[in-house]
């Protein structure tokens, strides 16, 4: 009691002035609430990847030919929807950190997205508030059909004949093919962003021995590693 009533003395005795500021706080407050209330409630962005099906799997595609794709989720952990969400690859790197020429930063493709159709975006329209979408980073074709695909086979001295080649699933497919890497080890950067929230960074790093086998579980345990090393927060298996 004896609090209050000094409290109550301290404002009756500073009304003049406390009142000019409380005036402004109010103001200021009116004035940008609505950025406020978005901040709090803005999209956050996380990237999560795990190195098991159905994240990565072998698939068949074109009705006959053996694959393996390979994906990331990407999570919206804030608190309302993430508009026009998209994927960039960039700035990849061999074994020596050095950077591979001619890879130009390009958007990946959001899983099952078939661009031959028509109407399709390379942005993925929302991500609604706790739901997460795949994005294929991409996938390594059974190199004896390879060629029955167009721009997933390049005829020449970077590629041998009966290895395998990673292919990411970039739009659109360059006809350089500077989005199909021989066997090796690289790391490569992923920004993932949105129109109405933050942009997050990611760090992949893919290591394959050009060996192709049809069995799903020897493939991925001995021919192909694939981690995320760094994310603004990392998830990873």
């Amino acid at each position: 009691m004896i609090f209050y009533n000094y409290v109550v003395l301290w404002i009756t005795k500073n009304a003049i002035w406390l009142t000019p500021i409380v005036a402004l706080f109010a103001a200021f407050y009116a004035v940008y609430r609505d950025s406020i209330l978005a901040w709090k409630r803005r999209p956050k962005l996380s990237v999560e990847f795990n190195f098991i099906p159905p994240d990565c799997q072998k698939e068949i595609i074109n009705n006959s030919i053996d694959s393996y794709y390979f994906r990331i989720r990407v999570k919206n952990e804030g608190k309302t929807e993430a508009d026009r969400v998209e994927v960039m690859i960039y700035n990849l790197r061999d074994n020596a950190d050095k950077k591979v020429p001619n890879f130009l930063p390009m958007n990946l493709k959001w899983t099952h997205r078939d661009f031959e159709q028509p109407n399709q975006k390379i942005t993925m329209d929302c991500i609604p508030q706790g739901m997460e979408k795949l994005c294929d980073i991409g996938k390594i074709i059974d190199p004896k059909e390879r060629n029955r695909l167009p721009n997933e086979n390049e005829k020449s001295t970077r590629f041998e004949e009966n290895k395998t080649i990673f292919s990411f699933e970039v739009y659109p497919k360059p006809n350089s093919l500077f989005h199909l890497i021989p066997k090796g080890r690289y790391n490569f950067n992923l920004k993932i962003g949105a129109s109405n929230c933050k942009s997050i960074d990611a760090i992949i790093e893919i290591d394959f021995n050009g060996e192709w086998s049809y069995e799903e579980n020897k493939m991925l345990k001995k021919n192909i590693s694939i981690r995320l090393l760094k994310s603004e927060k990392k998830i990873f298996s």
